[in-house]
Formats: C-alpha cells, sequence, structure tokens
C-alpha cells in the first residue's frame, strides 16, 4: 500500500512513495527562494552559486544551502519536504567545467507529511543531485 502519491511531472504516470519524494526534492531545488507566491520560505537559496568558480568557499555555501533547503520550516511548523530528513551530504565529482555531482543521505519518513516521523526500514534513501550547465536534476541513487 502507498504512502504517498503524486502524478510525474513529466508524464502524467502515478508516482508513490519514496519516488515522489525523488519529484518533490527536485521541485524544491529547480525553485529559487521565494519564487513560489505565498510560499516564500519554499525553494533552494543556491541559484545564485550555480556557475560561480567552484572554490572551497562557494562549494561550502551551496552544501549549506541544500541543508536549508530541506530543513527551513514552513507556516505550517513542517520542512517543505517533510518525508525527508538529510543525514549527509557526500561530493561525487566536481568539474572544471563547473559540473557537480553529490549524494543526499538521509532518513525517509513515508508518513511525514501527516506528522508520523516514523522512519521506513529497508527503503533507499539516497538521492542524486547533479549541476550541468547550469540546470539542476534531482534523481533517485
Amino acid at each position: 500500500m502507498a504512502h504517498s502519491a503524486g502524478l510525474n511531472r513529466e508524464t502524467g504516470r502515478l508516482l508513490t512513495d519514496f519516488d515522489h519524494v525523488v519529484q518533490s526534492i527536485g521541485v524544491i531545488f529547480t525553485t529559487g527562494l521565494g519564487d513560489a507566491i505565498l510560499r516564500e520560505w519554499f525553494g533552494f537559496p543556491g541559484m545564485s552559486l550555480l556557475g560561480k568558480l567552484g572554490t572551497a568557499t562557494t562549494i561550502t555555501r551551496f552544501f549549506r544551502a541544500i541543508a536549508l533547503a530541506l530543513t527551513i520550516r514552513q507556516l505550517n511548523g513542517l520542512p517543505a519536504e517533510p518525508r525527508f530528513r538529510l543525514v549527509k551530504i557526500t561530493p561525487v565529482s566536481l568539474g572544471r567545467d563547473g559540473n557537480l555531482e553529490v549524494i543526499l543521505e538521509g532518513i525517509y519518513f513515508p508518513r511525514g507529511h501527516l506528522g508520523d516521523f516514523t522512519p521506513e526500514s529497508g527503503v533507499a534513501s539516497k538521492l542524486r543531485l547533479q549541476s550541468a550547465g547550469g540546470i539542476l536534476t534531482v534523481s533517485g541513487a
């Protein structure tokens, strides 16, 4: 039985459980902070860092922006995506062309959107965040 469901933004097909969380986090990372009307705390504050030189300071700011986007509380008191709690960010690659790839590891709460933060055991809770050509994409890892 699915704990949560939605539609795939590209195909219109049904998405359930962690696949739906992956899409939801993708929406967060492709929305600039403050771009969603009436949801001023929703979005990714690191958009301005895309395309900058990959210095230690820039990468640290980018990682901090990732953590902020996934933990900042909305007006209802829940994080933007309450079904996923970020635990670890692991850099995979940073190219001279500005392309970046990181793995986000976290805890999956299938009923987090309902306020039940009981973790799901045995479920993969890793995401792959990639930036190529200034475009962010999120996929299951």
